[in-house]
């Protein structure tokens, strides 16, 4: 078996996509028979510091199993996240791990690397299509956390929260409206809050993962909402600038907002009294997770704890519950 220098990872943008920039190197846990494997990585964004936390557990994870690793940036496009995936493909890559942009925008990535023979599972982020499973059709399988759990999660912090107070007047600051996390996490938040008739949700508004987008709604909604309760923000680092918002209106005493994510802004902003609590989750595993799946196919080895989740074939990340009584023991990866 070839052995090649070990690397880091680089993450190429759309003008150098055909170059292969080739990151952790084969080692004695390599491909065998099947020589070095290198995965390519289409990523949404690599402005938000979630994926930085990602990219490197991914690196962690490629040298760990002998495998090479190559990342591409969409910069949140569709259309540029779907023209990396075709130049991944026609660079030799063996399997694709993509964390989609939108949910069905780019549904023809993975029919394009269906076409090429090269097995592709989504990650974090899953698409609005018929998973093939790990023998079938790709994209074969999702790898990520349960984006209803985790609203489901948020959503019985909200109620403990709101526990003694009717009304509860509740906003939400949501992801990017048509996202998975977007669309599932605020099924699974509504399904919970909606069994208890005291809570009413006031206003939903997305604030695209911007943290000054999410301080200028907070001010809009605190002003039509002078009795608002609590905000809950499907992103830490907006639930920490509308906390921030909050602040200047002089209601940190009164209202409470809780994120998710377990950033590391947002668990320094629990353990502060800045925020109430957040649903901790590890970028770091989530993009392990997702390279071990998709080596593990490639090698024809067991994928280990896969479930049926949102209709799809799913292996997923755990999560946890963070307040103030537990921060200490979840410090935030990104």
């Amino acid at each position: 078996m070839n052995r090649t220098t070990p690397r880091r990872a680089q993450l190429v943008g759309a003008t150098c996509l055909a170059l292969v920039l080739a990151a952790c190197s084969s080692g004695d846990g390599g491909g065998g028979s099947d020589g070095d494997l290198t995965i390519g990585f289409a990523m949404p964004d690599a402005s938000v510091t979630y994926w930085t936390a990602y990219v490197n557990g991914v690196e962690e994870k490629a040298e760990e199993l002998g495998v090479s690793v190559t990342f591409t940036d969409a910069r949140n496009d569709t259309n540029t996240q779907f023209e990396q995936v075709n130049s991944l493909l026609v660079s030799g890559v063996d399997g694709i791990v993509l964390p989609p942009v939108d949910t069905t925008s780019l549904l023809g990535a993975a029919t394009a690397a269906e076409d090429a023979g090269v097995p592709l599972i989504t990650s974090n982020r899953a698409l609005e299509t018929t998973y093939g499973g790990v023998d079938g059709a790709s994209p074969k399988i999702h790898v990520g956390f349960n984006d209803v759990e985790i609203g489901r999660q948020q959503g019985e912090m909200v109620v403990n929260a709101c526990e003694g107070i009717d009304p509860c007047k509740v906003a939400l600051l949501m992801q990017p409206l048509g996202s998975t996390p977007q669309i599932e996490r605020t099924s699974g938040f509504k399904e919970v809050v909606a069994a208890i008739p005291s809570i009413t949700i006031v206003a939903e508004q997305s604030d695209n993962l911007d943290a000054n987008t999410a301080m200028e709604l907070t001010r809009t909604i605190v002003q039509q909402n002078p009795d608002l309760t609590l905000i809950a923000s499907q992103y830490d680092d907006t639930a920490v600038a509308a906390a921030q918002a909050v602040g200047e209106a002089g209601l940190a005493d009164t209202i409470d907002v809780y994120g998710i994510g377990g950033s590391k802004s947002g668990v320094e902003a629990i353990v502060d009294g800045t925020l109430a609590g957040t649903v901790w989750v590890s970028p770091r595993t989530d993009g392990a997770d997702a390279l071990e799946a998709l080596v593990a196919i490639l090698r024809g080895e067991e994928v280990a704890g896969i479930e049926e989740i949102n209709g799809r074939p799913t292996l997923p990340v755990g999560l946890v519950q963070v307040t103030q009584e537990n921060a200490a023991d979840y410090p935030g990866e990104w």
